[in-house]
């Protein structure tokens, strides 16, 4: 499994949180939740969303996307 982009934020006031998710990942996270722990906040007063685009070993793309508050978050294999 390979985190290929994550980006949290909203329209153009996104921050990429790749780094941040697969070294999540890699410690063995599974669900992610859209909060600001990430990379802060890069839209101040706004609801953002939390978006990771993953890829499985047989090459198949896969993508969740969660806004904040949302208590079920995006779930990684």
């Amino acid at each position: 499994m390979h985190i290929i982009y994550a980006g949290y934020g909203i329209h153009d006031s996104t921050a990429n949180a790749t780094f941040v998710i697969s070294e999540a990942y890699n410690r063995g996270e599974r669900v992610f939740l859209a909060n600001n722990t990430w990379v802060g906040d890069p839209a101040y007063g706004i609801v953002k969303s939390l978006y990771i685009l993953w890829q499985n070993a047989q090459g198949v793309l896969f993508s969740g996307v969660v806004p904040e508050g949302d208590p079920q978050g995006i779930t990684l294999p």
